[in-house]
């Protein structure tokens, strides 16, 4: 008791001398302001970001798919039924509006000429897929309330099998008279392509400098379904915690080019693919690749990222404009 005494005394006596030779007390440094970037970061980062396998293993945590460019490949397809989700006639689409994946099953229903309607999912609490007991990720399909299907690749298979070609495409048609087995092998590499190569390309090019990165998240924010009074906090510190990232997400994916050269050797490398011709799928139209390429190259189209890649490579410019006239928006919401 005596020594908090005389440390209070011979603090009392401190303050006295600093204020006799005019100087300012020292005030007790406060740390309520730490608490929002300790607490506010990680917890916005988790909402953003799909850690590995590695890291998720070693710090127990659940797997957090992200709603924006940068989501890993999609895992674990699967097709199910459930008895209690909800009762949307004709085929509805659970998503995030900028979800690479989710524009590419849009691309796909606009190019088919298929109605559907969306549901824009919450992307911190997930609300309105929890009817789902299996699969939260999105984007997700259902058909009259009754099937339920996953995983982007997956959905386009489904539903390609399931409606006839649009006049629009290239045809389909396998056999004797129809189409090689190679065009299908051939079509099939490219759509792997984008999921595994062109969604990462873009992801480390919408973070790749603090503007872009704003640029991104303003885009995101608004468009996306998120709760009021996250919106901003959202805004800020996800794109500052992604454009932080954007190295890491670069190496994890060994892409040792500069995000800019990177995104230009893809849109290089998607011409050589077109060979000259309209479509992937030939003059005739396109196909499922086209699809792909195109809703996940759609779901930029505002950012600087994609007008860069359109001036760099005009062929792709006048091959995205030729597919933005066919895939008429289907959406009935």
């Amino acid at each position: 008791m005596a020594r908090r005494t005389f440390a209070s005394e011979a603090g009392g006596a401190a303050t006295q001398q600093a204020a006799a030779a005019g100087l300012r007390p020292r005030r007790k440094r406060k740390l309520w302001p730490l608490i929002f970037p300790t607490l506010g970061i990680p917890t916005i980062a988790l909402c953003f970001y799909a850690p590995d396998e590695k890291t998720k293993e070693m710090l127990q945590i659940p797997e957090v798919k992200p709603p924006v460019a940068h989501s890993v490949v999609e895992k674990d397809a699967a097709a199910a039924t459930t008895t209690t989700m909800p009762d949307i006639e004709g085929v509805a689409l659970y998503q995030y509006e900028v979800c690479p994946f989710c524009c590419k099953v849009k691309a796909f229903l606009d190019l088919y000429g298929i109605p559907y309607r969306t549901v824009e999912v919450d992307p911190l609490r997930k609300t309105e897929i929890k009817w789902s007991s299996d699969y939260k990720k999105v984007p997700i399909v259902t058909i009259d309330g009754k099937q339920q299907l996953n995983d982007s690749s997956a959905i386009i298979d489904e539903l390609a099998e399931r409606y006839a070609t649009p006049k629009c495409m290239s045809p389909r048609t396998k056999g004797m008279f129809g189409k090689p087995q190679s065009f299908f092998d051939e079509e099939q590499k490219w759509r792997s392509w984008v999921d595994k190569w062109l969604v990462h390309v873009i992801t480390i090019n919408i973070y790749r400098t603090l503007g872009e990165s704003y640029q991104a998240f303003e885009y995101i924010t608004t468009s996306g379904n998120f709760p009021f009074h996250t919106r901003e906090i959202a805004r800020h510190t996800g794109a500052i915690f992604m454009y932080g990232l954007s190295g890491r997400i670069k190496k994890k994916h060994s892409i040792d080019a500069e995000p800019r050269e990177a995104l230009y050797a893809c849109g290089k490398e998607w011409k050589d693919a077109l060979d000259g011709q309209a479509f992937h799928g030939g003059d005739a139209g396109p196909d499922l690749a086209d699809a792909s390429v195109f809703g996940v190259l759609r779901a930029i189209r505002d950012m600087d990222a994609h007008g860069d890649l359109m001036n760099a490579v005009p062929e792709v410019k006048a091959w995205f404009d030729r597919m933005d006239a066919l895939c008429v928006p289907r959406r009935v919401n």
